[in-house]
């Protein structure tokens, strides 16, 4: 990780998600896996966070009118992919899925991390108001959050 993305001035709910594309159909979604930097201005183990997983088949990258599969959980070791198991598997039949967390954003808290080694692929998000915007678009910036999808093949 050598990059973060948050909120400077603070969001009651904030989300960072990820589009990923599975490498085959059908796919069966079980979790998300997410990493969280160990720095001073990002979240400490412990803290809440609910992560997010939801089915994009039509591979819509207008996310507005989403709505996602929540399970609360809490940050985990730092540094490394902690996995949030979702209650309920998810089967992906085709298109692509986008997983990821919500979380209370504390002004100059910078909750998620990426990977900036190499060119964005234009599939990490963020929003503070269910409008989300690709992270590279406003600010320029390469690489995708360290977000990862859980799935196996039936």
């Amino acid at each position: 990780m050598d990059g973060s993305i948050g909120y400077p001035c603070g969001a009651d709910i904030a989300y960072f998600v990820n589009r990923l594309t599975q490498p085959k159909y059908p796919a069966v979604l079980l979790g998300v896996q997410i990493c969280f930097g160990n720095r001073a201005d990002g979240f400490k183990a412990g803290a809440p966070i609910t992560a997010i997983a939801r089915p994009n088949p039509g591979l819509d990258s207008s996310l507005e009118a989403f709505s996602f599969i929540q399970v609360a959980g809490m940050v985990g070791a730092l540094g490394t992919f902690s996995t949030y198991t979702l209650t309920q598997p998810l089967r992906i039949e085709s298109g692509d899925s986008v997983v990821g967390f919500q979380a209370n954003n504390p002004p100059s808290t910078y909750p998620a991390d990426q990977d900036r080694t190499s060119a964005s692929q234009k599939r990490s998000y963020v929003s503070n108001n269910g409008v989300f915007r690709i992270v590279d678009v406003d600010a320029g910036i390469p690489g995708n959050f360290l977000i990862r999808a859980v799935v196996t093949f039936p």
